[in-house]
């Protein structure tokens, strides 16, 4: 058996210690005979917001638990879901535009193109070269 002793750092909180398939209730802070072996800290705070832990005891222990920052949680939660929706949409758009242009990258345009609008991003037959430039008057 080995000592543990666990305090809580905001007043008013409780914390359990779970292992072994016991729970051992400490409210704000006491001192147990734990085997070693590994086991789940949890606290909850005053307003009633659960964090947990996990902790391997090996040898006597002094443990001080404080509570997670629950806004801090919540903003992570909702940054998560809204890059989740822009990297969803992201995909549903490009798909859209494979898609769409498909045809005329497979080359299943209309017979003459004509259907292909103009300034689709091909290039004329003549490209541009430093030498054409310098003969362009002006």
């Amino acid at each position: 058996m080995v000592p543990v002793e666990i305090s809580a750092t905001q007043p008013g909180s409780h914390i359990w210690v779970r292992g072994r398939g016991r729970e051992f209730r400490c409210g704000e802070g006491c001192v147990l005979q734990l085997p070693e072996h590994d086991y789940r800290v949890i606290i909850r705070d005053p307003e009633g917001h659960l964090s947990a832990t996990a902790l391997n005891i090996s040898s006597p222990t002094g443990l001080t638990v404080s509570p997670g920052n629950h806004r801090n949680k919540m903003l992570g939660i909702g940054l998560f879901a809204g890059g989740l929706a822009g990297v969803t949409a992201g995909g549903v758009l490009l798909y859209l535009s494979v898609l769409v242009h498909s045809d005329f990258i497979s080359g299943r345009c209309s017979p003459d193109c004509s259907d292909v609008p103009r300034g689709s991003g091909t290039r004329a037959a003549s490209a541009w070269s430093p030498a054409s430039r310098s003969a362009q008057p002006g």
